[in-house]
């Protein structure tokens, strides 16, 4: 494909007025990134550069956003203060771009889910037919409000009329101009100048270049995608979630492409910066989240929810397991049913197992929690085993205390271990043992009550109960 230089510019100076979410539509969230966000960071993927975003307050909410989710990406701006239309917000740029000469591609920021091979195929027809402008179009199985692209008995496009504008003939009409465009710069800045506003709102169109083009004998393309619904606009909370829908879709299968096997692909929820390895297995129902990443080999399995985690190689997450803010080491098995929290890190082979919570914690290479055990603010070493039950009591009420356990050490189970406390190198701490001291290397601990058996005394005290004759002495033996 030609790789001719383009610019973009990306219209994010709407007032949301469709959109009834209690908040600008353009900063909601889709897989964790917002609209006008996905908008940009596509264009870059396609290699558009420069980018000008065109918005109402060059120090607005939607600036902010933008920067903090693309903190590397070199963005220019413009402003379209008092909205007037898109004719008016392109013509905003002119200062922006005016040592540019070149195609710009021209984007609505409420249209996330446009793949970068689609700006890329754009550009590329507008390139061959030598146009002067060239429209994305498509035929939608609801065209609702969008404007109908009229075309001449020879099939060239000869206008494009807003809806509101159009005649009931040319509302039947299927294809619709999905707002996106490729046109030459600075001549599309002429034709700009030379419109005049629309009567019922005051408003300059973009669309009303395209006739202005014809009459003069410019060449306008239509280009038709074979998926129209990745241009689709987000106008209403209805419109939000059919581009969320298929937003998602586009990611999942770009990931079937790069090798990961998803079991039921409809069934799982992608951030937009997740990063999965090759040959990774998703079960149904796993949600990843944020800056996760997921090494080569590794199976999710049913339930599974991660966020801002890292996952080695060759790793297992068994059903219904929560990680937040973690590094998996490589073979490493979690769960099922653990949560590992902000600040827990699994060195390889390692294994936590079911209902075992780990929080800010290092746990060593092959040491294992399997059962129903709470390590908080602990260093574990190598080749630890966990007994079922063990707790790290690290908090007194004020503040939190750390549990060091040294290589090779067994702790039982049932077992309190009263933070700050260290259990030494191959040390043994006996099950049900409440810990309060360290432990020396290579030493047993038990902490506990000495064990005493009362032979016969659930007899006796059954005989009692009963009413029946004990033996001289056993109604004076205590309990």
């Amino acid at each position: 494909m030609h790789a001719e230089r383009i610019a973009g510019i990306v219209l994010a100076a709407g007032q949301s007025t469709r959109f009834k979410a209690g908040q600008q539509k353009l900063l909601f969230p889709l897989l964790g990134r917002s609209v006008v966000g996905w908008v940009v960071h596509r264009c870059r993927q396609a290699g558009v550069d420069p980018v000008v975003v065109v918005v109402a307050d060059a120090d607005g909410p939607v600036v902010e956003q933008v920067r903090r989710e693309m903190p590397d990406t070199t963005l220019r701006w413009a402003v379209q203060a008092v909205p007037r239309g898109t004719g008016d917000a392109v013509l905003q740029v002119r200062s922006v771009l005016e040592d540019y000469r070149g195609p710009v591609l021209i984007i609505n920021g409420d249209t996330p889910a446009v793949r970068p091979k689609t700006i890329q195929a754009l550009r590329e027809a507008h390139r061959r037919a030598g146009a002067t402008l060239t429209l994305a179009t498509g035929v939608l199985a609801d065209p609702a409000a969008y404007g109908r692209v009229l075309r001449d008995e020879q099939g060239q496009v000869r206008a494009v009329r807003e809806w509101k504008e159009c005649t009931p003939t040319e509302r039947a009409i299927p294809e619709v101009n999905l707002g996106v465009y490729v046109a030459e710069w600075p001549l599309l800045v002429e034709y700009l100048e030379r419109l005049t506003p629309h009567p019922d709102k005051g408003e300059y169109y973009l669309t009303d270049v395209v006739a202005r083009m014809i009459a003069d004998g410019r060449p306008v393309v239509g280009y038709r995608l074979e998926d129209p619904s990745e241009a689709l606009g987000v106008n209403t909370w209805e419109e939000l979630h059919t581009v969320q829908d298929v937003l998602a879709r586009q990611v999942v299968r770009e990931w079937i492409r790069r090798g990961v096997h998803f079991l039921a692909p409809d069934r799982v929820w992608l951030g937009a910066d997740v990063v999965l390895g090759a040959d990774v297995v998703v079960y149904p129902d796993v949600v990843l989240e944020g800056s996760t990443i997921i090494g080569d080999r590794t199976v999710l399995y049913p339930g599974v929810r991660i966020r801002d985690s890292r996952v080695g190689s060759d790793a297992v997450v068994w059903d219904h397991s929560v990680i937040e803010g973690s590094l998996i080491g490589d073979r490493c098995q979690v769960g099922p049913m653990a949560r590992l929290r902000l600040g827990t890190v699994l060195e390889a082979e390692a294994r936590i197992g079911n209902f075992v919570e780990v929080k800010n914690s290092r746990i060593g290479a092959g040491s294992k929690a399997l059962h129903l055990t709470y390590l908080g603010d602990a260093t574990v070493g190598r080749n630890v085993n966990i007994g079922a039950g063990t707790i790290t009591c690290n908090y007194d009420g004020f503040q939190k205390h750390p549990t060091v356990i040294e290589d090779d050490v067994f702790i039982g189970s049932d077992s309190q271990l009263v933070a700050p406390v260290r259990v030494g190198r191959g040390a043994y701490v006996a099950a049900g043992s409440t810990i309060t001291r360290d432990v020396p290397p290579d030493s047993l601990a038990i902490a506990r009550a000495r064990q005493e058996n009362k032979e016969g005394w659930v007899a006796r005290r059954r005989r009692r109960a009963q009413g029946r004759p004990t033996s001289p002495g056993e109604g004076n033996e205590g309990s």
